[in-house]
């Protein structure tokens, strides 16, 4: 994967992980987005086993997810805990999906086959990714490199309202403000992308 990762940076990704960054600069750029990105697809893989972490999986969710993020216009994506965000209150106006669209599966399929039908099924698995990225809203993965819901809108309960602090930014970014007390509370993690990142 050859990826621009800022204005004068490329980073070149193997199949197994392994990164080359390249500087077209004297000055070397700050760039801060493959550890959250990682540490968010980490997340989305813990609950699969060791051996389909071995297997590559867990490299090429990091991957793709990267991948979609750079092309999308801004978004927030979220890993949900066991129970899901049907039982999140602050979340209940969102699509879900059923069954949930199963990288790992689609993956799994690829990995043992590599056929043109199963290469087909993980293209057009990100391809609905990519879709629902461009979409308004949150989009929420479980443990298992699943998309169960996307048009995720979070609205705070009544109660925390009135305490919310004021924050500067668009709608995307209140909403994030407003995720961070959620997280490792009712969901396991979020991750915001802004429009302006590079």
């Amino acid at each position: 994967l050859l990826k621009k990762i800022s204005s004068n940076t490329i980073e070149i990704r193997g199949a197994k992980g392994n990164s080359l960054t390249i500087l077209f600069s004297t000055m070397r750029e700050e760039s801060n987005t493959s550890k959250p990105i990682s540490n968010f697809a980490r997340d989305c893989c813990s609950g699969i086993s060791e051996a389909e972490k071995a297997s590559g999986f867990s490299a090429y969710f990091a991957n793709m997810i990267s991948r979609l993020l750079a092309a999308c216009h801004g978004t927030i994506i979220i890993c949900e805990n066991a129970e899901g965000i049907s039982q999140i209150s602050e979340m209940k106006d969102h699509i879900g999906l059923s069954p949930a669209l199963d990288f790992r599966k689609a993956f799994a399929d690829y990995n043992g086959t590599k056929s043109a039908e199963t290469i087909l099924t993980l293209q057009r698995c990100e391809e609905l990714l990519s879709g629902f990225l461009r979409c308004d809203g949150m989009i929420s993965f479980n443990n298992m490199g699943s998309v169960t819901a996307y048009r995720i809108f979070y609205s705070p309960s009544e109660a925390a309202a009135p305490e919310a602090p004021k924050v500067n930014g668009g709608a995307r970014r209140r909403a994030f403000e407003g995720l961070k007390p959620l997280v490792k509370n009712k969901i396991v993690s979020a991750l915001f992308r802004s429009q302006d990142d590079s």
